[in-house]
């Protein structure tokens, strides 16, 4: 994989009062874009945010409760956390349903059929057979079952001895209905039956009554097709893309299904992912974290155990909380066990619940760690654009030098853990930072500057640019650092 590498200017040698200032400027910045986020995110970045942290998490709940066939249907508040029953998915399917029906009926009238490969057992009195394969025939030889037969009729009864079997099975070819197109309606009708078992079981849990009797109602009608002739025996398939040109019936059921699936993707209730804009900061450090977990996932890695993960009447739940510790373990075939931890804390003793991870000063608290065999990767988010105005307020340039307190703090985390006689087993310390919206963000900044040999420096601290739908560089850099790098 090549990424293109947009690579800053060095930074020059920083005096004291520069120090100063940039420690000043980059407080600044922060203030700044906690105000101001929207000169970081646009509301459909936000947006994206939200739909990214809700795809990761549902990867992993599959990962984690692969038993459970879960859907975004299953993403949901813990009770008591305000209503979650999703009304308007049940609108959806209660107003789409009577035309899906019309359809139905008429794909029950004509349905799509092909021809399959089947045998039927004729008697050999009955005439001649075409259409017998040797397997049939010595299958018939074996039974024992002969007629008489004259020497005139064939070499197979002189060689029997004036024999022939009583019974062969010849090939056939008969129209079945079991063909994938409606294979793939039944798939549909049977997710929808989920789905609305599911909707039952969460209105019931926020008390709403008149939903789950809609819900249910509307089940068991969907269900009574299923038990119809054309879909009894069928066994259920998912949707694929495209089919061959079929009736109009059925390109009808499938265009509702796909509105059904696009319109209702994600739709989460979770307090998490309805934060106001004034905290969109703590949300940006969250989409961090499943960004880090997505990355992993792309190279292979299986979540195989998480704190604050369940599956609970509400359906697939999760709790992250900024100042507790949350911690996420993967695993890939040949390869030592990962563990992503949120808000660490790093104390000045070495505890048995931080595992021998200690600080060599004050108390330390990263947002994310990366622990693989024994050695550890930091990473801290920052919702910061480190940008200033290039000439009067009209345009933005990218300014290494606000990185510097953030780089300093980086060089802190390296220097002052250990585990316990250890020293330097942080391997890299990284920024995550959001940049802004209209201007040239660096997709990395690293101490040397980037080289395409060397696309990550040799300092092991930098920052990385990570915007909505934009992760290539932190899926470069895990892959560098879980399989590439040096010792």
């Amino acid at each position: 994989m090549i990424i293109a590498l947009q690579t800053p200017e060095p930074p020059d040698e920083t005096s004291e009062p520069d120090a100063q200032a940039a420690q000043f400027q980059s407080l600044r910045d922060e203030r700044r874009s906690a105000r101001r986020w929207q000169d970081l995110l646009s509301l459909g970045e936000r947006r994206q945010i939200l739909a990214e942290i809700a795809r990761v998490t549902l990867a992993i709940g599959r990962d984690l409760y692969p038993e459970q066939n879960l859907s975004d249907l299953d993403i949901g508040a813990a009770s008591g956390q305000g209503d979650v029953c999703p009304r308007e998915r049940l609108a959806f399917l209660v107003g789409a349903w009577p035309r899906i029906a019309n359809a139905l009926r008429i794909i029950e009238a004509s349905p799509a059929t092909t021809l399959a490969p089947g045998g039927r057992n004729a008697r050999v009195e009955q005439g001649s057979l075409r259409r017998v394969s040797p397997a049939a025939l010595f299958a018939a030889l074996r039974s024992g079952d002969y007629l008489s037969a004259p020497a005139s009729a064939g070499p197979l009864a002189r060689r029997l001895q004036g024999r022939l079997p009583r019974r062969i099975t010849e090939m056939t070819a008969a129209p079945t209905y079991d063909t994938p197109i409606n294979r793939a309606i039944k798939g549909i009708l049977a997710q929808i039956v989920r789905d609305l078992s599911r909707i039952t079981a969460l209105a019931q849990a926020t008390e709403a009554p008149d939903v789950a009797r809609q819900a249910e109602n509307l089940r068991e009608t969907v269900r009574r097709h299923l038990r119809g002739e054309l879909w009894r025996n069928l066994t259920p398939a998912p949707v694929r893309n495209a089919y061959p040109p079929v009736h109009p019936a059925y390109r009808f059921v499938f265009d509702q299904w796909r509105r059904y699936r696009s319109s209702f993707a994600f739709d989460w209730t979770n307090p998490v992912f309805t934060l106001p804009a004034r905290e969109t900061w703590v949300l940006y450090e969250y989409s961090c974290l499943f960004m880090v977990a997505d990355a992993l996932h792309h190279l292979g890695f299986r979540a195989t155990s998480a704190e604050g993960f369940a599956v609970s009447r509400s359906g697939l739940t999760f709790g992250i909380e900024k100042g507790h510790t949350s911690r996420l373990t993967f695993q890939k075939a040949g390869m030592s066990r990962v563990t992503l931890s949120y808000n660490p804390s790093f104390s000045r003793r070495d505890t048995e619940s931080a595992g021998g991870w200690r600080s060599r000063s004050h108390a330390l608290r990263p947002d994310m760690t990366l622990e693989l065999d024994g050695s550890l990767l930091i990473f801290d988010a920052k919702f910061k654009t480190y940008a200033e105005p290039d000439a009067g307020q009209s345009t933005w340039r990218f300014r290494d030098g606000t990185l510097l307190p953030d780089i300093q703090q980086m060089h802190t985390y390296r220097d002052a853990i250990v585990h316990g006689d250890k020293t330097n087993v942080v391997a890299e310390a990284w920024l995550l930072y959001a940049g802004r919206r209209d201007t040239s963000n660096p997709n990395i900044v690293a101490y040397p500057p980037s080289t395409a040999l060397c696309p990550f420096g040799i300092g092991r601290v930098g920052a990385l640019l990570l915007r909505p739908g934009q992760a290539e560089s932190l899926r470069a850099f895990l892959h560098w650092f879980l399989t590439k790098r040096d010792g």
